[in-house]
């Protein structure tokens, strides 16, 4: 009975490391290795990553361009006089780079510039989802409480999502950490003319939230000096329309009575043209060089 009870405590014993270590060995959201990130076949968890090494590497940038994976398609270093990171992230709304930027300037991290690309996803989009998903859990969470945000991530069942490419580790890369754009950047359209093209949208309303979330940016900006500049992301045109169905041209009304900003999303010769878009959500890199 002695012998028993040692082997099933060393069998217990056994399997907690390994339901512990081999998540984190594997790693596929990049959590346990924000500082040397692989390609696990999974996105890895670009909110938290980024902000924990911006946090890390505080005096790397003086800018910051926040928005959801659309925004991911400028090439950031091309803005001249200052060294810029782009934050975005799937899905990533206001609410959140609020959060975002309150912890930058407690960390004491005052950027001179910060640019937000915003669209009908940013209020259609509830951020309050995102806490319990391994791909979008914020850095706030983190911060609230570390066991538990870890604990997220400590599964095994999430290394199932990566085990068939996992040993294809392509390392340290530099064009994440220089620029913040990821290895799947720059993509050609799959979509094709003529062919239906699915609408890209959130299920959610939080028009006046959001834009509360917004003017809590602007408000933020304005204590610290920091210069704000907005931006709405071309949309595909099937996008748009549905956009206006949601509330799109309240939003930029709204948006107009708290802040100025630079409208790229309508009717025009870019978004009517399928070849400017990856899918019905993300424009090219072409188009976010212009």
């Amino acid at each position: 009975m002695k012998r028993f009870i040692i082997n099933i405590c060393i069998f217990v014993f056994f399997c907690i490391v390994v339901s512990c270590v081999v998540p984190y060995l594997v790693d596929p959201y990049n959590i346990f290795h924000y500082g040397n990130i692989r390609d696990n076949g999974v996105e890895p968890n670009k909110n938290y990553v980024k902000m924990a090494y911006i946090i890390d590497n505080p005096d790397k940038f003086d800018s910051f361009m926040f928005g959801s994976s659309r925004v991911g398609s400028i090439h950031v270093e091309n803005i001249s006089d200052e060294n810029c990171y782009n934050m975005s992230y799937s899905l990533g709304v206001p609410a959140e780079h609020l959060n975002n930027l309150k912890t930058l300037i407690s960390n004491n991290l005052v950027p001179q510039r910060i640019y937000l690309g915003v669209d009908s996803r940013s209020y259609t989009e509830d951020a309050q989802r995102h806490y319990s998903q391994p791909l979008r859990a914020p850095y706030d969470r983190y911060e609230s409480d570390k066991m538990d945000f870890f604990l997220l991530y400590l599964n095994p069942s999430i290394v199932l999502k990566s085990i068939s490419t996992i040993t294809s580790d392509k390392g340290h890369n530099d064009i994440f950490y220089n620029y913040g754009w990821w290895c799947d950047y720059n993509q050609e359209s799959v979509l094709k003319e003529g062919e239906e093209v699915p609408v890209s949208i959130g299920k959610s309303m939080l028009l006046q939230e959001t834009l509360n979330d917004i003017s809590q940016i602007k408000i933020l900006c304005d204590n610290y000096n920091i210069e704000l500049v907005v931006f709405t992301n071309p949309m595909h045109y099937v996008t748009y329309e549905a956009s206006l169905e949601k509330n799109y041209y309240e939003f930029l009304y709204g948006l107009s009575q708290t802040t100025s900003f630079y409208n790229f999303s309508s009717f025009n010769d870019v978004t009517m043209d399928t070849s400017n878009f990856v899918d019905s959500s993300h424009y090219t890199a072409h188009i976010g060089d212009m």
